[in-house]
């Protein structure tokens, strides 16, 4: 599908209502010209976390000067309006292989980071196990200590009774 725009403005508002695959952008326009719709295109992207649009800019103004301006816009690239019609089809193909390598990247990132996530609890809750572990260890360690100066009280009381013992036998 397509959406048309007269102006810059228009073209903004389309891409705002439409999200479009692919952007074919003119550097002439009334309005807004198309390295201020550029602009403005980008800025919707990062506000509404859009995944990134190819933006080909398609001009009779194919100066060095509109190149370096169209790219620092936040344009992937330049032709003329000139250009056979192949041409432009190879290059949008081009782009919107591109896009969707892009897309593929964002996909698998915000599952690497819903991964990274839920290691991040599991990692926080076997902290917490662990401390629970230690403090057990710590009471089973005081309760062995205990258990064996018991032992060793039981010990004495009992070799003190064998002597107590044979001190009273009569000779």
């Amino acid at each position: 599908e397509v959406c048309g725009a007269g102006n810059g403005a228009e073209g903004v508002e389309c891409f705002r209502r439409f999200a479009p695959d692919l952007v074919l952008m003119d550097i002439e326009m009334p309005v807004l010209n198309g390295f201020e719709a550029t602009s403005q295109i980008r800025q919707v992207e990062a506000a509404q976390k859009w995944a990134w649009t190819p933006i080909i800019f398609l001009t009779s103004v194919g100066t060095s000067e509109n190149i370096v301006t169209a790219i620092e816009a936040g344009g992937d690239d330049l032709i003329p309006k000139n250009v056979p019609d192949s041409v432009l089809a190879a290059k949008m193909k081009a782009m919107t292989r591109i896009a969707a390598l892009r897309q593929e990247l964002l996909v698998a990132n915000r599952q690497m980071n819903e991964e990274l996530r839920r290691r991040e609890i599991a990692e926080a809750e076997l902290s917490c196990r662990c401390e629970e572990l230690n403090e057990i260890s710590l009471k089973l360690s005081r309760v062995q200590g205990q258990l064996i100066q018991r032992e060793k009280m039981a010990s004495v009381e009992q070799l003190a009774a064998g002597v107590a013992h044979e001190v009273t036998l009569p000779v």
